[in-house]
């Protein structure tokens, strides 16, 4: 009898619907961005579909957090579902990507990603770093991929922006938005410094994106290294890059290795695409 009682349970609970599930995913971008449109909602649709009802995702219309919170969102549980970009986060944790942020390091997309994949996942074997103040030079093989001077970038509509030239002394009341990133800031500070006025900082950010988006809605101007203009950015037809007369800090971007180090063929794969890139420069 008991054995029969336990079959009729069993039989009662697979029969039993299960209870349906609702994630909730956590957006920053507007609801008509084409990534929230064309990825996230398809991706919903077919959880939906896949599941058969028993999961949903349900996208906020406005985000729970701002976007460097993502990350640390969905560890905490105030989302069940977010996202974000590795350089919008505000600490260290995520240090081996940033190589990934640079643009045309090679010709083959297969085999740079296969070298990105084994760095960031394993030991650093390499990087691509600022090496202009780099310390411990003795010690590190380098490969100089791309020297780029300072420019200063304005919103589309600034008064400087007709001008094909900018003077240092014509930034002094102008509000600036600081890139809080490594050797950046440390030159972006020397620069400031010849301003004779404490700079006006109106925000400093990790984040190249925030500093774009910043700049193009007027909310400040930045003097950045010209490698990270990148002109067919999202806010690439919002902003415009002026050269800055004067003498101007330049930043060196190489690959780094230590000497004498067996290197892996991925790794040695990645610094003859970040060589490669180089050449065709």
């Amino acid at each position: 009898m008991k054995t029969l009682k336990t079959a009729l349970a069993a039989l009662l609970l697979s029969s039993t619907p299960l209870m349906a599930e609702e994630l909730i995913m956590s957006s920053w971008l507007p609801p008509k961005h084409p990534i929230v449109v064309n990825a996230f909602e398809p991706w919903a649709e077919e959880v939906e579909k896949v599941t058969d009802g028993r999961v949903t995702v349900r996208i906020m219309r406005k985000p729970l957090g701002s976007p460097p919170a993502h990350f640390d969102m969905a560890r905490d549980g105030i989302a069940d579902v977010t996202y974000g970009l590795h350089s919008f986060t505000e600490d260290d944790r995520f240090n081996r990507a940033r190589l990934g942020q640079f643009s045309f390091l090679g010709d083959d997309a297969i085999a740079n990603s296969k070298a990105y994949w084994s760095i960031y996942g394993g030991e650093l074997d390499a990087a691509v770093m600022v090496t202009t103040n780099m310390r411990d030079r003795m010690a590190l093989q380098t490969e100089i991929i791309d020297t780029s001077p300072y420019q200063l970038w304005l919103p589309n509509g600034h008064e400087l922006s007709t001008r094909t030239s900018v003077s240092i002394e014509d930034l002094v009341d102008e509000p600036i938005i600081m890139l809080r990133v490594d050797e950046i800031e440390e030159a972006t500070r020397r620069l400031l410094s010849a301003f004779g006025a404490r700079p006006r900082v109106a925000f400093r950010t990790r984040s190249v994106e925030a500093v774009r988006s910043l700049v193009a809605t007027g909310a400040g101007i930045a003097i950045l290294p010209e490698l990270v203009y990148r002109r067919w950015s999202l806010e690439g037809d919002r902003i415009v890059s002026r050269d800055v007369s004067g003498s101007l800090p330049v930043v060196q971007v190489g690959v780094v290795w230590r000497k004498g180090a067996p290197l892996s063929p991925a790794t040695r794969e990645f610094i003859r695409s970040a060589q490669t890139y180089k050449n065709v420069r």
